[in-house]
């Protein structure tokens, strides 16, 4: 029985459970017994393969062959419940649970268990490993509760954890916010490196976080004012702060204590969770970037930053909302979520990196049309992620035509969803076409008047455009094309004709899919094979 309970462990385990972060983490001996083993089971085993039970009568105990070391690996892989459930195989398995370093009590473990609290406890006390390198809890809090969760973070605590995570919630999101505090002595726990809070009201100011932290993760967090220049000031080595969701009904304040060496600031919220009456106030001379994800739902956000931060707006959530896809002949409805956006860029205008997402692109289009000012961006270089639509061909243009120091612009091809693109009434549509004819007819980058630009790009020299999801993926160097490479996209070879005609120094031209990458060197030749506009 323990024999084919072996080989079914083999196959399952290497076949399903591990990935490839996790074979670079195995010695070339450990890696050459696991995939001997592998081999030798072939595609034969009882019960469940195709090989007749005599010939796997001295392969059947190969796992047995394998390093304590590395059945614990394979067990860290497993659900919690089958890892202790192993126990059972044999004399050798009884206790090899108990040495894990990465405990994982997941949403799906604890909906199955009605006495939590019970089972984790047991878990933890009957640990004898040195160290546990990663504990993960999600469970459906009550005040009850407080006094078993101090007990298991005291304990994780003395066995040197290195990354926490803690979710109160259980996927329950119509339950109210429960006050919950991190016990004092883990402050004390040096080891510590990573922290992750989910649904969960912290009320002591300054909460127990140990100095060694370098990244806090705050999901559906409600913070009090002060909490986050608390935070980083008693955590000087921080290199990274995940708000997502945070303080939904209430305003924000993010204040970065100048005790932080450089600071990754990354805003998360959804369009529907988030108050839109709500505001955000950020300041910190220690952020070195800031990215704002998914959805800007507030009403305002005030940012007071120093010059040169690197900035992300990866804005893929905003369809979610009327206000912000609904355009009329005055420009986006929700006008103060163009204000926000205009803001940033402004702030940001000193940045060597920025990042913009489709939403922005054709926000940005629409401002040109309704002559909306954008202000001059001083990037070297610029990261688009675009679905190449015929809406975003305008912002493409303006955003070219503000930035004059550009050194070098990615375009990644992605998916893009129909809900995505802006609902444009009958009034602007017709500005829109008016516009386009003024564009092509001058075959130059607009200004923010819609005439003719006065300054070219005169220091871009790189053009590089990624499609790791169109059908052609693959080419021989000498065969090239690239009208098949934007097969599927609106303008993605009107985008490379404007950047040809506009970038008088530009030196190479990539383009990059997922098995393929082409470099094509710029010469006079090329340009004019390049640069023949279709007639409109």
């Amino acid at each position: 029985m323990e024999k084919d309970v072996n080989c079914f462990l083999i196959a399952l385990l290497v076949g399903h459970c591990f990935s490839a972060s996790c074979f670079e983490s195995l010695n070339p001996i450990t890696m050459e017994h696991l995939m001997t083993d592998w081999i030798q089971l072939g595609d034969g085993c009882p019960s469940f393969m195709r090989r007749p039970r005599k010939a796997t009568i001295g392969v059947c105990d190969s796992l047995g062959r394998l390093p304590d070391e590395l059945l614990i690996i394979i067990l860290e892989r497993l659900p919690i419940e089958n890892a202790i459930a192993t126990s059972l195989l044999s004399r050798r398995w009884r206790n090899l649970w108990r040495h894990m370093s990465i405990v994982d009590f997941d949403p799906d473990w604890a909906a199955q268990r009605k006495n939590v609290l019970h089972y984790i406890s047991f878990f933890l006390e009957n640990h004898q490993g040195q160290k546990i390198q990663r504990f993960c809890v999600s469970l459906c809090y009550t005040t009850g509760m407080l006094h078993a969760i101090w007990c298991w973070l005291t304990s994780v605590a003395a066995k040197h954890v290195e990354e926490l995570s803690i979710d109160l919630n259980d996927q329950n999101y119509g339950r109210r916010y429960l006050s919950f505090n991190l016990p004092p002595l883990l402050s004390n726990c040096s080891t510590l490196v990573r922290l992750r809070l989910k649904f969960v009201e912290l009320t002591i100011v300054p909460p127990p976080f140990p100095s060694s932290l370098k990244e806090v993760l705050f999901d559906e967090v409600k913070l009090p004012k002060d909490g986050i220049e608390q935070i980083t000031l008693s955590c000087p080595h921080l290199e990274m702060l995940s708000l997502t969701n945070c303080n939904r009904k209430s305003d924000l304040q993010v204040i970065i204590s100048p005790s932080c060496t450089h600071l990754r600031l990354i805003i998360c919220e959804d369009l529907k969770r988030v108050g839109s009456q709500t505001e955000m106030y950020i300041s910190g001379s220690k952020i070195t970037s800031i990215e704002f994800v998914s959805a800007m739902p507030r009403e305002k956000y005030q940012v007071d930053i120093e010059v040169g931060v690197g900035a992300k707006f990866l804005l893929d959530k905003m369809s979610d909302g009327r206000q912000t896809m609904k355009v009329t002949s005055r420009g986006l409805l929700g006008k103060h979520y163009s204000d926000n956006l205009h803001m940033l860029l402004y702030k940001v205008r000193t940045t060597d990196m920025l990042v913009l997402s489709s939403w922005c692109i054709q926000v940005l289009a629409v401002d040109v049309i309704v002559n909306k000012n954008v202000p001059n961006l001083l990037v070297n270089h610029l990261l688009l992620e675009l679905g190449l639509k015929w809406r975003e061909f305008m912002g493409i243009a303006h955003i070219l035509a503000v930035c004059p120091r550009l050194k070098s612009i990615c375009i990644v091809v992605s998916q893009f969803p129909g809900n995505q693109e802006l609902d444009l009434n009958d009034a602007f549509a017709r500005a829109r076409v008016k516009w386009f004819g003024n564009l092509f007819g001058r075959f130059q980058l607009p200004n923010r008047h819609g005439g003719r630009a006065k300054k070219e790009l005169q220091v871009l020299d790189v053009v590089e455009f990624r499609n790791y999801s169109g059908d052609y993926q693959m080419w021989e160097d000498w065969s090239f094309d690239e009208g098949r490479f934007f097969a599927g996209t609106e303008c993605g070879s009107q985008v490379l004709k404007l950047l040809l005609r506009t970038a008088k120094n530009l030196k190479r031209v990539i383009f990059v899919s997922s098995k393929k990458r082409h470099v094509m060197k710029m010469n006079l030749h090329t340009i004019q094979q390049l640069c023949r506009f279709p007639r409109f």
